[in-house]
């Protein structure tokens, strides 16, 4: 008898995985970001992004690629960070945040966006 032949290990990796041990993370799925400050009115997201030189910021639906290897929209709305026409990074945002309107600062390789409430 191995250790692989125990059902104690089988369990274990059930437990690990929620019983899900054939499914694989959804590692596509748009990040929410971290740092972020929240006032009465207005919501701020600062962001990292040294090295960048050519930023633009754009609200776009988010998208996610599924099973199938296909890109697909969510609903919601997430925050695309371009450097020079190539996506650096993608963020979801929240139902309070209005995406209309928003404002974005870039110095020193600190992105600073900010949303009304």
């Amino acid at each position: 008898m191995g250790f692989f032949d125990d059902d104690g290990f089988d369990n274990m990796v059930r437990e690990m995985f929620n019983g899900r041990t054939n499914r694989r993370p959804a590692s596509n799925a748009v990040k929410m970001p971290k740092n972020q400050v929240v006032t009465k009115k207005k919501i701020y997201l600062i962001f990292d992004i040294s090295g960048s030189s050519k930023i633009d910021v754009e609200i776009k639906d988010e998208e996610v690629i599924n099973d199938y290897n296909e890109k697909v929209h969510t609903g919601k709305k997430a925050i695309v960070v371009s450097d020079g026409g190539k996506v650096v990074e993608s963020y979801g945002i929240s139902k309070e945040i209005k995406p209309r309107g928003f404002e974005w600062v870039f110095n020193n390789g600190i992105l600073e966006i900010i949303f009304k409430k």
